[in-house]
């Protein structure tokens, strides 16, 4: 790999090769041996540790197997070229005699010792050193104290006696230090295929690589490369699986563990390659049953390969990666042999699953029919015990043995739609279309081509078959239920019609008989039925429903989830539908029932796009309410599942939404990098993701203060009406605020025109979106007065809104409340452009200012919150301007007490909060604004928050946003800190 990819993980190796870094750099010479096979990240590890020393010179010695015949070979070049120089020594020959070796490592200790700057031995590939040289070196690392020298020794696991005698001696030596590198955690793994990708990676979908590469660096770096490389689009984790499976990676660890195999006597070899083979773990007498010889355990365990269970004394090799090596070495015909000979010793499901992977291999081995008909009734077995996720396994050792077998491939389809795994199915394609025509056939090939987001050959599918009340009824149903909610989507309402009205007289024609669930099979219940009916029923009717008429749809999802209410085995769809209908809450503003709805469906732990799509619009529903944490998590958790099914139109919307809160915070890089990805998908540009991804942009721009770039985005957001909808009230505000900001407020009234038609936007959504439209207007217009009751028709507005949850303080704008917060910025600026005018409401956009602010500080949207602190300061002063309004204002905040004369108290509060400081506080308080510095000298006085409040004319929770910032800055967590700080004694 290159030093400039992705690195995660190894804090505690890098912080072990660093401090026996900065000793030899202290002059005690240092030895670090680092244990691991390839691919388990030796060589990045060590340029990743040194980093930090640049300053270092370096000589890296790569030992192959010319070195191992060669006595002394790896000790000259690694000392002979730069360090033994001063002894006059000769060229290398081709063998080093004990002598010239006794030379060479006293002209190295001499050297050593007048180094003028650290030196870095770096030797790779230690197993394969000669003895002479190994012997050398021991002695070297056992004798050598002084001088800045860090020797580092990579090797993989060797049972070589000179090897383990210098592992044994930096283990012991109190110069040296031993670091066995073991395969990445799950959370390294996600962190560098996210790394790679620019994309988020779920937990879900790193034990996924997690499982197949055992979480080796070099394995994993694989996939990362592949996802990387592969447009974004189509891809699936298992696709990028297959591929690194055949990587050159996997290619040297194989060869690593065959060469620790050469050692072992052919009984135990073949013990070994056993074990690689077997799905589990098998005791002594299993495997020396299977071989009929016998075998040393020990010198299994020796390769340290295979694992040991002692409660058991059952064997294994305990990781995937390293039985496809093992296999690597073995012929197909060897492989049938090892799975025929497990078959015979293993019992039950077991002992067929190994058959039938031989006779896979190799068809000669025993009789194909007998074995697909055990399978066969294994899978029946599991699926009526409903476990069906091993009757689907099943079936596909079934088809692997004999791809024309029309029983296993429709059962197999059925499984595969029972357990969302289609996906599986995506190799068996042309097995499937050689399928008689049917039920079954149309709706898994309709389902199939779904997984590559051909909607329309899904259709054709669907289309070639009228279906029938057969076992793959259920199949085509849920191939015309997916097919409809995309293209609902999509906003092709009449496509489908017809079928989605077929599917639903025979499922209610199924679901009447008393004989129905025998028809379809017995991997379907009543549950299964029912929850697919009322899906299909909800499509129909929201098809004929005017997208306008949002109360209408709101009201037959809650009839379908009525009709499915108590009854078993319709989880999945209940899901489906509180995402719908949730979806639907959000987009007319009832949030609190939407944030009810979406959060029960994104708490399904599965990869449906239904989840999916619930997860990115909660995400969505939290951004707006002001959680911009929980927000972002959400929505990576939405868009991080993606890859575990083939990505489609919905997995690219949570792509977007991903970048949401990113973009708002203004993580440029992050969100360039995540956009140019999307950008190489045709996904890209479908409605929902295109509109969502203009979203993204006018959230960019409007953290970096390009309202221009604002406005130009979300008209173009604007002109796909499913994505406006979907974001609206928020769009809007958004819009007429960068097109005021911008200088373009004269495309206002336009828009304005529109919203009061009712021809732009919903009638729901009008109470928000058209006073603010008119106050910007009216703003424009020079109209201040009638601007700012617009604005605070708004707010009245945003106060309605329920709270999402009960920890939420109401008043506060519920699921509005980051909207209300840019309100708050609007009030300000208004009231700052018009002081005279709009004099009495000055202390209510001062106050108004000041919730923003915490608001926004608490979302991390810097650039808004550095304006909210603009405003405040800009509003502050002029509540005690000279304007008689004014004045009188203040002497109302000020209560019983007499206000002084603006300037007067002023100048008695500068002069007060401003004593002489010592350098050092000066230097300490230069990061605060003016207002944080008063208030922090108040503090140090050891004035309370009201009693700042009272000499600065200001609201008790504006002193606390003050104090709390100072502290932040000041880096103190208390106010008897900030006392030490500003007044030592």
């Amino acid at each position: 790999m290159h030093r400039s990819d992705p690195f995660v993980g190894r804090r505690e190796e890098i912080a072990l090769i660093q401090r026996a870094a900065d000793r030899a750099r202290n002059g005690k010479a240092q030895f670090v041996m680092v244990e691991g096979l390839t691919g388990s990240g030796k060589t990045r590890l060590l340029h990743q540790a040194m980093e930090s020393y640049p300053e270092w010179n370096e000589r890296t010695i790569l030992l192959d197997e010319s070195f191992t015949a060669q006595p002394g070979s790896a000790i000259h070049h690694l000392l002979g070229a730069d360090l033994s120089a001063s002894a006059g020594l000769s060229g290398f020959t081709g063998t080093s005699g004990h002598a010239e070796v006794e030379d060479l490592l006293a002209a190295g200790f001499d050297a050593a010792q007048t180094l003028q700057r650290p030196y870095l031995l770096s030797v790779q590939n230690l197993h394969l050193v000669d003895e002479a040289s190994a012997d050398a070196l021991w002695r070297a690392l056992s004798l050598f104290q002084n001088g800045p020298v860090l020797v580092v020794l990579s090797t993989q696991a060797s049972v070589r006696p000179e090897v383990q005698r210098l592992i044994q001696l930096a283990q012991a030596s109190p110069r040296g230090t031993y670091i066995s590198l073991q395969p990445l955690g799950l959370r390294d793994v996600s962190d560098l295929l996210e790394a790679y990708s620019s994309l988020p990676i779920s937990d879900a979908v790193a034990a996924r690589v997690m499982e197949e590469t055992d979480g080796y660096p070099g394995l994993v770096e694989q996939v990362g490369l592949w996802l990387r490389r592969t447009p974004v689009g189509a891809r699936s984790i298992d696709q990028a699986l297959v591929h690194t499976v055949k990587s050159a990676d996997y290619s040297g660890m194989h060869r690593d563990v065959l060469t620790r195999m050469n050692w072992l006597q052919d009984s135990d070899r073949r013990a070994v390659e056993l074990l690689a083979a077997a799905e589990g773990s098998l005791s002594r007498s299993q495997i020396e049953a299977a071989l009929s010889t016998t075998v040393d355990p020990a010198a299994l365990l020796s390769t340290s390969l295979l694992s040991w269970e002692e409660l058991t004394g059952r064997y294994a090799v305990g990781r995937r990666s390293l039985s496809r090596a093992v296999l690597s070495g073995t012929s197909e015909v060897e492989r049938a042999g090892l799975l025929r000979s497990l078959a015979e010793v293993l019992e039950g499901e077991g002992s067929v699953r190994h058959l039938a992977e031989a006779i896979r291999l190799d068809p000669s081995l025993a009789d194909g029919a007998q074995v697909i008909a055990e399978l066969q009734a294994h899978a029946r077995h599991a699926a009526k015990r409903h476990d069906f996720r091993d009757a689907f396994d099943h079936l596909m050792a079934a088809v692997s043995t004999d791809l024309d077998d029309v029983d296993s491939l429709c059962l197999l389809a059925g499984l595969a739609v029972r357990t969302d795994r289609v996906t599986a199915l995506q190799e068996l394609e042309p097995s499937m279309r050689a399928l008689p025509p049917s039920t079954c056939r149309a709706g898994i090939l309709a389902l199939l081509m779904l997984e590559q987001s051909d909607t329309e050959a899904a259709l054709f599918e669907l289309e070639s078959h009228r279906p029938e009340q057969d076992p793959g009824l259920p199949i085509y149903a849920e191939a015309v239920t997916e097919v409809s909610g995309r293209l609902l989507s999509e906003s092709l309402r009449s496509r489908g019609a017809a079928l989605a009205q077929d599917v639903s007289a025979s499922l209610h024609a199924v679901l009447e008989r008393p004989d129905g669930l025998d028809l379809v099979g017995y991997i379907w219940d009543r549950g299964y039925l029912l929850g697919l009916s009322a899906l299909n029923t909800l499509w129909i009717q929201l098809s004929a429903e005017r997208p306008q008429n949002i109360d209408a749809m709101i009201a037959r999802a809650s009839e379908r989830l009525a009709e499915l209410r108590g009854a078993p085995g319709v989880e999945r769809f209940e899901t489906a539908l509180h995402c719908v209908r949730g979806s639907l809450l959000r987009q007319r503003g009832s949030m609190n029932d939407a944030y009810h709805d979406l959060a029960r469906a994104a708490a399904q732990d599965d990869s449906s796009s239904y989840v999916m799509y619930a997860r990115t619009q909660l995400a969505l529903l939290l951004f707006s309410s002001g959680y911009w944490d929980e927000a972002a998590k959400m929505a990576e958790r939405a868009a991080g599942a993606a890859l575990l099914r083939r990505e489609d139109a919905v997995s690219h919307v949570a792509y977007a939404v991903s970048l949401v809160v990113p973009a708002a915070r203004g993580q440029v890089e992050k969100v360039r990098a995540g956009l140019e990805r999307l950008s190489e998908s045709e996904h890209a540009h479908g409605p929902l993701a295109a509109g969502t991804i203009d979203w993204v942009e006018a959230c960019l721009a409007a953290s970096q203060n390009d309202f221009r770039g604002v406005a130009r985005n979300l008209l173009s957001m604007r002109d796909d009406s499913s994505a406006w909808w979907a974001m609206e009230p928020q769009a809007m505000s958004m819009l007429a605020r960068a097109l005021h900001l911008s200088g373009w407020a004269a495309m206002l009234p336009a828009l304005l025109r529109g919203a009061e038609s009712g021809n732009a936007v919903r009638d729901f959504q009008q109470p928000l979106t058209t006073p603010y439209l008119r106050g910007f207007e009216r703003w424009a217009a020079g109209e201040p007065e009638q601007a700012m009751e617009s604005l605070l028709q708004v707010l009245r507005g945003y106060d309605a809104s329920e709270t999402i949850r009960p920890t939420q303080p109401p008043g506060e704008g519920g699921g509005f409340r980051i909207f209300r917060a840019m309100l708050g910025l609007d009030i300000g600026a208004l009231v700052s452009g018009y002081p005279v005018e709009l004099a009495r409401h000055r202390a209510t956009a001062l106050e108004f200012a000041v919730w923003s602010a915490s608001v926004l500080q608490a979302c991390g949207a810097e650039t808004h919150l550095e304006r909210a602190n603009q405003l405040m300061e800009t509003l502050r002063p002029r509540l005690l301007n000279e304007h008689p309004a004014t004045r009188s204002h203040a002497a109302a905040l000020l209560g019983p007490k007499q206000a002084p004369e603006p300037q007067v108290a002023e100048a008695e509060r500068t002069a007060k909060a401003e004593p002489t400081l010592g350098a050092n506080v000066e230097q300490a308080l230069r990061h605060l604004s003016r207002r944080e510095r008063q208030v922090t000298l108040l503090v140090s006085e050891g004035s309370t928050n009201r009693e700042v409040a009272e000499q600065l004319v200001l609201s008790v929770r504006t002193v606390e946003y003050h104090v709390a910032n100072a502290m932040t800055k000041l880096q103190v967590h208390s106010r008897r800190e900030i006392r030490r700080l500003v007044r030592p004694r």
